[in-house]
């Protein structure tokens, strides 16, 4: 371990929360001179990059790779088994809140467990990590150019590519599990991208919305709403990263609840000369030093 802190970072969610644990471990490597090891410590399954499933939550290990964590998962054979007999003596530090940017000394959340008999300087560390924070432009720039080499765009989301403009807007609709846990997410309807996009016409005119989403089924009622006033087309038939590279076209951003969507706006190839419109409280759970989002990102307080 080269005389220092080695931090096993657990990797879980979908590639929103995969990007902050990445960003997390990264920013520890950095500014810490930690050494860190990507986790996968619930066995999840690794990703099928053209896959068009957006339930399945899989994992994208070739990012791991690009970003040059060490990987430990049941199929790394004999340092998995490694692994698994010296975790129990590892002392454990577990996030409580997750949008919230651990500015302590050490940079790890809080202590949730320490063995009687622990190994010095190896520590396991789970959470979301959903700072803004943790990211530095290095990382941002290296994210885009992972999907710049790796995407190739199928013919009718290239065509979309090509037509884009400066005036037009990019909208993400999310469902699927955050209708399982409406204890945890706020669902966002009409109302809330309606209220966007008149943001940012007051500042540029939209020629045309483009629609993002995870299950567009469930958010008809919604679309008939929006088209009433705005031209819109619906983004469809592309794989996860397709779906990321085309977002991080887009110079304008009218997004909600979705991890996905914000690193999308994260990597825009505009960099900050961009306009995202983002809810002041994603999740029901909030605190005053949430992070979620760069200064320069235009919030919509509740009640207005």
């Amino acid at each position: 371990m080269l005389n220092m802190k080695c931090v096993c970072v657990t990797i879980m969610g979908g590639l929103g929360n995969q990007l902050y644990q990445l960003a997390y471990a990264d920013y520890l490597r950095r500014t810490h001179g930690y050494q860190c090891c990507i986790i996968n410590e619930f066995g999840i399954k690794q990703a099928d990059i053209t896959g068009k499933d957006r339930t399945v939550r899989s994992l994208f290990t070739d990012l791991i790779e690009f970003f040059e964590f060490p990987y430990l998962s049941p199929s790394s054979g004999i340092k998995w088994s490694i692994y698994r007999k010296i975790q129990p003596r590892l002392t454990f530090f577990e996030e409580q809140d997750v949008a919230v940017f651990l500015e302590n000394k050490s940079a790890l959340p809080p202590l949730a467990h320490t063995p009687k008999l622990h190994i010095p300087l190896v520590y396991k560390v789970r959470g979301y990590f959903q700072s803004y924070k943790y990211a530095s432009t290095e990382f941002f720039d290296k994210l885009r150019l992972f999907f710049e080499r790796t995407v190739t765009l199928p013919p009718h989301l290239q065509t979309i590519a090509e037509y884009l403009t400066e005036r037009s807007v990019a909208i993400h609709f999310r469902r699927g599990d955050f209708l399982k846990h409406p204890e945890l997410y706020n669902i966002f309807g009409a109302e809330h991208y309606l209220k966007g996009l008149e943001l940012l016409s007051q500042k540029q005119a939209i020629d045309k919305v483009y629609v993002f989403s995870d299950d567009f089924q469930a958010i008809e009622p919604e679309l008939r709403i929006l088209s009433e006033k705005y031209e819109l087309y619906q983004v469809e038939g592309g794989s996860v990263y397709e779906d990321f590279y085309l977002l991080s076209r887009f110079k304008r951003y009218v997004l909600a609840g979705s991890t996905f969507s914000w690193w999308g706006a994260f990597c825009s190839t505009y960099g900050k000369d961009i306009d995202v419109v983002v809810p002041q409280h994603p999740l029901k759970i909030w605190t005053a030093e949430d992070s979620y989002f760069p200064p320069h990102w235009l919030v919509l307080k509740e009640g207005v």
